[in-house]
């Protein structure tokens, strides 16, 4: 087998790589709604270019937005909206294919790449419409160059220059970057103090400087614009329970509340080829480990406590340390048990695919559902009354109907442009006749959805409409009906 490999060209290996990431990210990509985040992130792709590149109306930085809008129309699909995603996705694979090659044989480097391509915690982040699969490309292709700076010789301008470039595409594109800027220069320093190739400072210094003085607008008008999140709303968790999500972001199974009987050997291997990356004192592939896995996991952790959104976003760097260290155990093993074993970690990351792709469901499948049944019964005007706002029903909607949101403060209805984000119309009508002749009109195909209204609401809207229920069974948390205004 090890001579098989050796004869086949790197180049054909590469493509296959390719093929077998996109097919499995592309596989059920349009096969669930959109989620709550997702639609948001249609709505605010959908703002001229100037609104995504300089007003600070979320605290997500510009780069992820910018590449969306360029696959969107006003009838985007899922598919489309998740394709850069897709993209990112699929070329992530290959970086981690190249940084294998610095420490790994061709074999090994390949067999580890093809389990991490089957990662479901890839593949999930892969499959949908945020940021975080194009952040986790230009972050380890920064990692790439930066090996190369390190392990390769003699030194490079241009891979300082291509560090420089992907480290600030991946600020922009999302601020967990921070941290592996910090792994980063934990790794460069730890290796110019071991290797005492301190000529490498200058030029060091010079790039990181270059990339935050170009990235210093964002934090600069995020904080002076005070529009970012705390998160506070977020649960902040203890040591203990960090170590346990830890463990279960590198799980074979995507399930983070459940362990099957493959996740203890797919941990046990990591385990031995943290120990054969130990015993064989790979002192440059250890620095990368505990470097990704400080800035990553134990500061993401130290400043949860502040911005605790950060937690659920380690996920994608855990993997990328999990099947690092895969690729330790596979070249720690002799030929004909490195086969085997990779035969059965792969059986069990096709099973944890399967299951994935199966049983997968949107959060937000009933407001996907309560649209096209809307569409169907020929609405053409919706009252909304819901703890938050509908940004996947908007989606659906497709202006097949107009949409008014309930605001208790007011007593009243406002309405709410597909397109706006945050600038909401700001015309607002009071209760009785004035109500109906300046915002619905008699005739109207006038439907009412309840969802998580109070009683107090559910009220006034009884007093106002004469609602009838329409049958909902499939669709969860949420009431569709029909509404005559009563005559004044």
């Amino acid at each position: 087998m090890q001579k098989i490999f050796e004869k086949i060209d790197e180049k054909s290996l590469i493509l296959f790589l390719l093929a077998v990431a996109f097919i499995v990210r592309l596989l059920g990509a349009d096969s669930f709604s959109l989620w709550f985040d997702e639609a948001l992130n249609f709505r605010i792709v959908s703002n001229p270019w100037n609104v995504l590149w300089i007003s600070n109306y979320d605290p997500t930085p510009p780069l992820y937005y910018s590449i969306l809008k360029v696959f969107i129309s006003p009838n985007t699909s899922e598919l489309t909206m998740r394709l850069p995603s897709i993209i990112f996705g699929t070329l992530t694979v290959f970086i981690f294919y190249k940084i294998c090659r610095f420490f790994f044989t061709k074999i090994d480097s390949f067999l580890a790449t093809i389990l991490f391509s089957l990662s479901v915690h890839q593949v999930e982040y892969s499959q949908e419409a945020r940021a975080y699969a194009t952040q986790l490309f230009f972050a380890i292709t920064a990692l790439y160059y930066l090996l190369t700076i390190l392990l390769k010789s003699p030194m490079s301008k241009m891979a300082y220059s291509l560090y420089g470039v992907f480290t600030l595409c991946a600020l922009y594109t999302h601020n967990i970057s921070v941290f592996y800027v910090v792994s980063y220069n934990m790794i460069f320093f730890i290796h110019v103090i071991k290797d005492r190739e301190y000529k490498k400072i200058k030029p060091w210094m010079l790039t990181n400087s270059i990339v935050f003085a170009l990235w210093l607008p964002w934090p600069l008008v995020t904080v002076l614009s005070g529009e970012g999140n705390t998160f506070n709303w977020l649960k902040h968790i203890s040591f203990g329970q960090f170590i346990l999500s830890s463990a279960k972001s590198i799980k074979v199974s995507a399930d983070p509340d459940s362990v099957k009987p493959w996740d203890f050997i797919f941990i046990v291997a990591m385990v031995y080829g943290l120990w054969h990356c130990v015993r064989r004192e790979q002192s440059n592939l250890l620095i990368v480990l505990f470097s990704l896995a400080f800035a990553l996991l134990f500061c993401v952790w130290a400043v949860g406590f502040y911005k605790p959104i950060f937690m659920s976003r380690t996920i994608v760097g855990s993997t990328l340390i999990a099947y690092l260290l895969i690729a330790c155990f596979l070249s720690g093993i002799n030929k004909k048990l490195k086969i085997a074993s990779f035969g059965v970690l792969s059986v069990f990351h096709l099973l944890a695919y399967s299951n994935f792709y199966l049983e997968r469901y949107s959060e937000n499948e009933q407001w996907k559902q309560a649209a096209l049944k809307l569409k169907s019964m020929g609405a053409s005007t919706v009252m909304l009354c819901s703890q938050s706002p509908s940004w996947v029903l908007s989606y659906y909607n497709n202006s097949a109907f107009d949409i008014f949101f309930y605001d208790n403060s007011v007593n009243g209805f406002y309405e709410s442009e597909r397109y706006l984000v945050d600038k909401i119309d700001k015309r607002r009508s009071s209760v009785g006749e004035v109500l109906y002749s300046n915002v619905f009109k008699r005739g109207d195909n006038l439907y009412f959805i309840d969802s998580h209204c109070s009683k107090e609401t559910r009220m006034k809207f009884n007093d106002m409409f004469e609602l009838m229920e329409i049958d909902m069974e499939n669709y969860r948390r949420i009431k569709i009906f029909s509404a005559e205004i009563h005559k004044y």
